[in-house]
């Protein structure tokens, strides 16, 4: 495991767009606010450049991502947005670069096949959080700012995960104790690199799902993918954040709830499962470090991190 060292205020914050193409004006006003935080903001000159639904062509992409890793004036690393088009530059991506430099890499949605691409190729700890463009251009909630600027820069040990007051407490579909290193994101990229040598092994790890605007169908899809992979039988525990959005987009079409989908493909499996985490493309983004110990104990109520994600 490689932990990148914490952020303090007066550090430069890199901003890359290894996605989808961003909005200037929502893009300034995120800068601002780590500004506003106290941070040097540095923004990768490809940042602005547009390839239809991509943010420029991919080696520039990649490239970029390269380049400020090894930027020795850049301390951590903020993704603007999330859409689609990371997984289209993993093969470019220089690994052994990012392990000689690690660094705090931040993002999610569509950058979870860079988080899971990362800790497979590096074992680097990296954030699944907030992004610069998407949530800290607006009125965050005290909740996820706390939630990112202590799990970027505090070193304790053990952090209890809670939900907000305004968000209720997460469910347990099952009952149980686990323990091991989080990994996962957005399902939909989880079953995209499923199979693929960018996809970390799961056996034993705490697994980590939520999506978004996605049928019911197409969640269902993607689990019995994961299923059929062997996947599912192979983690100590799952952790499930939101599924915004994930309805039917035909009013009286014949379908299935998220709860009934869950309940069928982890069928056969006896690990704890945790429903409906402060995590995803809701209101409320709890950031998470991937790549270290975690432990659910649902008796207790309690999802934890058993380590700091920096140094």
């Amino acid at each position: 495991m490689i932990k990148p060292k914490r952020l303090k205020k007066g550090d430069t914050v890199g901003v890359v767009t290894p996605a989808s193409p961003i909005d200037s004006s929502r893009l300034r006003r995120g800068i601002e606010r780590l500004q506003g935080w106290g941070y040097k903001v540095k923004i990768h000159p490809s940042a602005y450049s547009r390839r239809g639904y991509l943010a420029g062509e991919d080696y520039a992409r990649a490239q970029a991502l390269n380049e400020v890793f090894a930027d020795e004036e850049v301390d951590a690393i903020f993704c603007a947005r999330g859409g689609y088009g990371s997984v289209r530059i993993l093969p470019q991506i220089d690994y052994d670069n990012i392990k000689r430099n690690p660094k705090i890499f931040l993002g999610y949605s569509d950058i979870t096949s860079l988080h899971l691409a990362i800790y497979r190729k590096t074992r680097l700890v990296s954030f699944l959080g907030p992004m610069v463009q998407t949530e800290l251009s607006k009125r965050m909630p005290i909740y996820n700012r706390d939630s990112l600027l202590n799990a970027l820069s505090d070193k304790t040990s053990r952090v209890p995960l809670r939900n907000p007051k305004g968000m209720g407490s997460w469910r347990i579909l099952r009952g149980g104790v686990a323990e091991g290193i989080l990994l996962g994101g957005n399902l939909t990229l989880i079953a995209m690199l499923a199979g693929t040598p960018y996809m970390p092994e799961l056996k034993g790890k705490i697994l980590f799902i939520e999506d978004t605007d996605e049928e019911p169908s197409s969640i269902d899809g993607m689990l019995f993918q994961l299923k059929l992979a062997g996947l599912l039988d192979k983690i100590s525990g799952l952790v499930i954040g939101q599924f915004t959005n994930c309805k039917p987009t035909k009013s009286g079409r014949p379908s299935l709830s998220i709860t009934q989908i869950l309940r069928d493909v982890l069928a056969g499996t006896d690990y704890p499962v945790i429903y409906n985490f402060a995590c995803g493309h809701g209101r409320y983004i709890c950031t998470l470090p991937l790549g270290v110990r975690a432990r659910i104990d649902t008796e207790k109520r309690m999802f934890t991190l058993l380590e700091s994600g920096v140094m």
